[in-house]
């Protein structure tokens, strides 16, 4: 497991580098397993993931299986959790990938993007504004 983790970092990082210089990459490693989000139908020997547009995907060193299976616009991970945002635009929460919770329902903004910074979770919009979650803060905090 220590050599599958040690690759996994490797492989986040060139992600991270080769797409965006925030640790929200399209690939994160949390709860042991490289997780990304698949964007499009794509081809290849498993269909069953070839069928998994817009999911959270997780690489455990050897299977890749779906890891939120809810249509996805947007994702981040911290050391603690993993925000999911669909397309409903319920955000979702997750310390382990297998159990998830509704943290907020924000379809009436038209959310976007996830972050959080100092523990607050943020919501960007499809007409470019930003909003602080009211109420709740990371766990770390």
């Amino acid at each position: 497991m220590q050599a599958w983790l040690a690759v996994a970092a490797l492989s986040a990082a060139a992600c991270q580098k080769a797409e965006r210089s925030d640790a929200t990459g399209p690939c994160v490693v949390f709860a042991d397993r490289l997780v990304y989000a698949s964007k499009q139908t794509y081809s290849t020997p498993r269909p069953e993931l070839a069928a998994t547009p817009n999911r959270l995907l997780a690489f455990d060193g050897a299977v890749a299986v779906v890891a939120f299976d809810h249509e996805l616009i947007d994702f981040f991970a911290d050391e603690h959790q993993l925000l999911a945002l669909d397309t409903d635009g319920v955000i979702w929460r997750t310390a382990d990938l297998a159990r998830w919770s509704t943290l907020a329902v924000a379809m009436n903004l038209h959310p976007r993007s996830l972050a959080v910074l100092d523990g607050a979770v943020y919501v960007g919009t499809l007409d470019s504004k930003l909003f602080r979650l009211a109420g709740w803060t990371s766990p770390a905090t």
